[in-house]
């Protein structure tokens, strides 16, 4: 957010040669999940349920499918390095979630070519029990996300309330959620500035191009997601350490109360700060008509506070006055004249329109209906 509105700032004051500027502050509150249905459990009976071997190490992505959300086909090479070299260990890598088709047939066709079909199984269009089946059954969360769509990454939370390790790419949001060596490790990406080639794109070709496109740009560490995943298989120690350090930050952080707190806590400083701050009488608005000062000159001449005012004398002293009552069906009854107060305000202008001229003015015939209850503006 800081970056786009410095890039807007820089744009909009090269081409109207101004000087605006945000003072930021930019406060970040993470979203939440619900970590009391979100736990850990005992993964033998979840991956019965499942169909899932009980003895694999399972390695889980979760989330939308689709080169545009992460490339998962890097993925798969390092699987079957993760199979060659452990083989003490069954070494499953399950992917679920939603996407295309060809996306998925894209995974299955990459994993046969690389012999490793029979350790990858795609489970698709699952359902929000077996989503949360699936993150307690896992011995470890991956996600080589490398889209600029990922500002923060829902499921690696998700799977630290698990108490399930996360690897994920060192990429915005998972950086700010994912504690490296902690709660699981980051794995480092590159990028190289590509403005020149995408700048008008997205304007011809759709937005899924860019999108498509610069994740292509972005490199994640392959040998260092390897290297990682090794750690974690191979060492069942450090994934229990992680595993309730891992549950331990999502209780404290990210949380329904943990992040509730958060918003008590910004509201209260940011009242206090509004408390401080003299409102204006009258708020300035610009959206708002103005008739009488845009079309008040159609007119011969304008009625102003300052104008006398008296009743007619053809006007019947016991007359009440009669408005036709056109505006009653325009809008399911609305009424807009009122004759009831047409009749009070010829009433007051009779009591206080004596002499010659009359010493009744506009204004102060309102000022009179005011005080005796009726609107100003109405009047």
């Amino acid at each position: 957010m800081q970056h786009l509105l410095a890039h807007l700032a820089e744009t909009f004051n090269s081409d109207f040669n101004t000087n605006l500027a945000f003072p930021q502050r930019t406060d970040v509150i993470p979203l939440c999940v619900n970590t009391d249905a979100l736990v850990p459990r005992e993964k033998a009976p979840l991956r019965k349920k499942l169909g899932l071997p009980k003895d694999a190490i399972v390695l889980l992505y979760l989330g939308y499918v689709s080169a545009m959300k992460a490339d998962l086909i890097p993925l798969l090479s390092i699987l079957r390095n993760l199979v060659a070299d452990n083989s003490k260990a069954s070494v499953l890598l399950v992917i679920a979630g939603t996407g295309r088709e060809l996306s998925f047939k894209a995974l299955i066709d990459r994993s046969r070519a690389l012999g490793v079909q029979k350790n990858v199984v795609i489970r698709r269009g699952i359902t929000d029990e077996n989503k949360t089946l699936l993150l307690a059954a896992a011995d470890i969360f991956v996600s080589p996300s490398d889209s600029i769509q990922e500002s923060f990454g829902l499921t690696p939370i998700e799977a630290m309330s698990c108490g399930v390790p996360q690897i994920v790419s060192d990429w915005d949001g998972y950086r700010d959620t994912v504690v490296d060596g902690e709660t699981g490790f980051l794995v480092p990406t590159i990028w190289a500035d590509c403005k020149a080639e995408y700048e008008g794109t997205g304007d011809v070709l759709g937005w899924e191009f860019d999108h498509i496109s610069l994740g292509q740009s972005i490199a994640m560490d392959p040998g260092a997601m390897r290297d990682r995943l090794h750690e974690l298989i191979r060492n069942p120690e450090l994934r229990a350490l992680m595993s309730r350090q891992s549950r331990m930050r999502a209780v404290e952080h990210f949380g329904y109360k943990a992040v509730a707190g958060q918003y008590d806590a910004l509201f209260a400083e940011l009242m206090a700060i509004a408390n401080t701050i003299p409102c204006p009488a009258t708020p300035r608005r610009f959206d708002q008509p103005a008739y009488f000062r845009i079309y008040g000159h159609y007119a011969t001449r304008g009625l102003g506070n300052e104008d006398h005012i008296a009743v007619a004398e053809s006007t019947p002293r016991d007359a009440t006055p009669t408005i036709p009552m056109w505006s009653a069906d325009l809008d399911d009854g609305l009424r807009v004249l009122d004759s009831a107060l047409a009749a009070a305000l010829v009433e007051t202008a009779r009591k206080h329109s004596s002499g010659q001229p009359p010493a009744l003015r506009v204004g102060h015939l309102i000022e009179l209906a005011t005080r005796n209850g009726h609107h100003p503006i109405q009047c």
